[in-house]
């Protein structure tokens, strides 16, 4: 991951954020090895210079009985109002939390929570019934899990943080105070607890106590900043591989994504456009045959071939848009 665009104080701080980002600069501070003033400084230049462009909660949705459902189109024409459309649809739905303009052979990707596969069905119908006369291609899956790996922007050889967002039969329920607070929080994971309380109506105390006890439910399990790494100089792509064989060779295969610094996503699912699906952050100076190349001088033989699209606008990240 490109540092060139970085100073060393700020890829500390960035660091510190990763599924950290709402705890107290004091803690922050202590994990970077930096004053809390200091680290106040940083931040908020990483903010005003734009490679932060908020923070947001990663919240569980499969715990209270959601699937979590991706599709992805290619469309006909470049049309002002279907863009304003589009932009519309992202900001409005009630169930899409995650949405990202592309690059290469397809244009979007949208992301839902449903609670039923019916109910996605009704979602892709009704994305058809608003835009289907634009769409010349479209890819529906169903997301098992989600790996998010913890940003490398120090270079550090430290284990990375790895949280896996998968199935799980466990259930739980919110009740309105949880409700609150979550699309309260989903807009800015560091709004402090004052504000928070103003807003859903209750102690700042009582929402403290509420936060920790969705944070302990693993409904709320971390916290990270939306990094614009346009401005890094660096590149956001995904790859969709697809492989030989499996069997102990993939397991090594995921075991060296798990590893490689440029890997901060590996997604696994049912119909999905590739054997392995999997985002990668490359230097300017790097491409993604270069990466690939370097791959397969690792694991000869398995990967058959591979597809990738460059993300180019990251248009919704809110995952509770309930």
């Amino acid at each position: 991951m490109s540092k060139t665009a970085l100073s060393a104080m700020e890829a500390k701080v960035l660091s510190a954020l990763d599924f950290r980002a709402r705890h107290p600069l004091s803690d922050l501070a202590a994990q970077s090895g930096v004053s809390k003033q200091l680290l106040s400084y940083h931040l908020k230049k990483l903010q005003e210079r734009g490679v932060i462009r908020g923070f947001y909660p990663m919240i569980d949705c499969r715990r209270l009985g959601f699937f979590y459902c991706r599709l992805a189109v290619r469309l006909r024409g470049n049309d002002p109002e279907l863009r304003k459309a589009l932009g519309a649809y992202v900001k409005d739905h009630p169930r899409l939390f995650w949405a990202m303009r592309l690059g290469g052979h397809l244009d979007y990707f949208f992301v839902y929570w449903t609670q039923t596969l019916a109910e996605f069905e009704c979602v892709v119908s009704t994305f058809l019934h608003l835009f289907g006369h634009y769409i010349e291609r479209r890819i529906e899956n169903i997301v098992n899990n989600v790996v998010h790996l913890s940003y490398n922007f120090t270079g550090s050889q430290r284990a990375r943080q790895i949280f896996e967002l998968k199935e799980t039969s466990t259930r739980d329920s919110l009740d309105e105070l949880d409700y609150k607070i979550l699309k309260v929080l989903s807009h800015n994971a560091r709004l402090p607890n004052v504000q928070i309380a103003e807003e859903v109506g209750v102690s700042a105390m009582h929402v403290s106590r509420r936060i920790t006890s969705l944070e302990q439910r693993l409904i709320i399990v971390g916290y990270r900043p939306i990094v614009d790494f346009d401005v890094l100089g660096c590149k956001y792509m995904k790859l969709f591989v697809n492989l030989r064989h499996q069997g102990e060779a993939y397991e090594q295969l995921l075991a060296d994504f798990r590893k490689m610094p440029e890997v901060i996503y590996i997604v696994h699912g049912v119909a999905m456009p590739g054997d392995l699906d999997i985002e990668i952050v490359l230097e300017e100076s790097d491409s993604v045959p270069a990466f690939m190349e370097r791959l397969q001088s690792r694991h000869k033989g398995i990967i058959m071939n591979y597809e990738y699209l460059s993300y180019s606008n990251l248009l919704k990240v809110n995952y509770f848009p309930f």
